[in-house]
Formats: C-alpha cells, structure tokens, sequence
C-alpha cells in the first residue's frame, strides 16, 4: 500500500508562527501609528498655514489696507477668523485646558483675543503681541499678531510641537538691523529668532531645539518651516 505524504503544517507550527506574527506587530504598530500621526499633523498643520495666508492677503487687498489697523485682523479678529471655513467661535473652548512639552512639564493654555474651530478640527487662535525687542527694528514694527494652531483642536496628545504651533504675522514692513531681509505688512511664518517675541535673526539651531523641547510653540514652528514641514523636524533641523 502506497503511503501519500501529508502537506500543510501541523497546530503546533501554526500558533509559534501566529505568536511571532503577533510580537513583531506589537513592536512594529506603535512606530506606524505614530508615524502616520505625526505626517498628518503637519499636513494639517501646513494647509492652515496656507489658508490663513490666503485669508490675511485677502483682507488686506479687500480692505485696500495700507496696515493692520485698516483690517479686521487687529480691530476685530473674530470677524476675520469667520472669513474662514470655520465651524465654531470661541476663544475659550478652542484649546485644551492644558498642555505639555515634549519632555512633559506643563505648558500654558494659548492666551488669545479671538479664537475659532475649523471644519477640519483645526484651532486658530489670535492674539495681539507688543514686541519687547523693538529696538532692533526699523520703522513702526514694535508689535505683531500671534497666530497659535492646534492641529486637532482639543483632542490629545496636546503637546506643544506635536499638535501645537506658533508662528508672526506681521503688523509693519521692516528690515532687521542684523539681516538684509525684509518682512512685509501681512507676512506669516516664523519668529525671526525662532522664539514667542524674538526678533533676532539666524539663531543657533540647538538653541531653538531647546526652546521647543521645553515647550515654546513658536522655537517649534521655526524648525518646522526651516525643513519644510517634516514631521522628524526636530532630527532633521540643520
């Protein structure tokens, strides 16, 4: 009688496989999911930036604003925070109650004028700043607006320079007494100094990565928009 040889795998090769199918998936989804969540931080991230860019060009050429103080950006941020596509108004359920660094001490909540919830989730916060540096300022530049973002309005992890941003937009046309760079009525992006009120130009990268790891929003946009919106901005911060 001819013996036909059995194909397959036996329970016991089953389950050992199934085992380590299991641990290299409980090694491996942490990083994923994390990883998955950070690109879609910053992807959000940069098309608030983007929409409130159009946003503040918009009013300044509606207006035909010679400054800030022709628009509703200064006078009445919560009307200029309607211009966008936003689903809720209000400076003091927009941001968490509280927040975090990257190394886990607490942050302060966003103090802002005027607040608003995309349709996306997405927080906006404005907030008028006088500028302590205005000394190395050239023209009628000693204040600016705040613009605070939260990635995902008041949804975890709310840590600052993981869902939460700072960035400038700017009240006046100046030039730096330390860089020929000119910054426009209107600008939004990065402090010059990488930090909230800085207005020194070319800082020391380490020196920002410090800031932000210990909970400065702004220090954290400035590495984000010197790589381009990477999500390992911090890593890749040159």
């Amino acid at each position: 009688m001819i013996k036909r040889k059995q194909d397959g795998f036996t329970l016991s090769e089953v389950l050992i496989t199934l085992a380590v199918v299991g641990t290299v998936a409980l090694l491996v989804l942490p990083g994923l999911i994390k990883d998955t969540n950070n690109k879609a931080m910053m992807s959000n991230l940069q098309s608030a930036v983007s929409t409130l860019n159009n946003a503040i060009q918009n009013e300044i050429i509606t207006k035909g604003a010679r400054s800030i103080d022709d628009t509703d950006i200064k006078s009445d941020p919560e009307t200029f925070l309607q211009t966008l596509d936003v689903s809720r108004i209000s400076k003091t359920d927009t941001f968490a109650d509280s927040y975090k660094s990257m190394g886990g001490t607490a942050v302060a909540k966003p103090a802002v004028a005027a607040a608003a919830t995309l349709k996306n989730g997405v927080a906006v916060g404005l907030r008028t700043y006088n500028d302590p540096n205005s000394s190395a300022h050239t023209l009628n530049s000693t204040s600016c607006t705040i613009v605070y973002i939260d990635t995902n309005g008041k949804n975890a992890p709310n840590i600052v320079g993981v869902d939460l941003f700072a960035l400038k937009l700017t009240w006046a046309t100046l030039v730096l007494e330390t860089s020929d760079k000119p910054y426009h009525m209107g600008d939004l992006g990065a402090f010059p100094g990488g930090a909230l009120g800085d207005s020194r130009s070319n800082p020391t990268i380490s020196t920002v990565k410090t800031k932000c790891g210990i909970g400065d929003p702004a220090s954290c946009y400035f590495l984000v928009e010197r790589t381009s919106f990477d999500p390992n901005y911090i890593e890749n911060a040159e």
